[in-house]
């Protein structure tokens, strides 16, 4: 697969949906393993980069996002740690 991100532009709203194997994909890609189902090849927030960086900005955006992990990296805490991250 080659992105996990798909992206949902409304206008002057885009709607992120990321789906990762664990939080450090927010900003890390992971190895890539040829004999792997991997599901990422970049990090989250550089796919997000490289479409707003593609999209023409005439007026402010409102950005959302949705990040998807497995039910085994969740813990206390994630949701406010990923959001003070990015």
């Amino acid at each position: 697969m080659a992105s996990a991100t798909t992206f949902v532009d409304q206008g002057d709203v885009v709607a992120v949906t990321a789906v990762a194997e664990c939080v450090e994909q927010l900003f890390e890609a992971p190895k890539f393993d040829p004999f792997a189902d991997q599901v990422r090849s970049s990090a989250v927030v550089d796919d997000i980069a490289d479409y707003l960086h593609a999209r023409r900005l005439r007026r402010p955006l409102q950005v959302t996002s949705m990040l998807l992990l497995p039910a085994t990296e969740l813990r206390d805490g994630l949701a406010q740690a990923a959001k003070t991250a990015v």
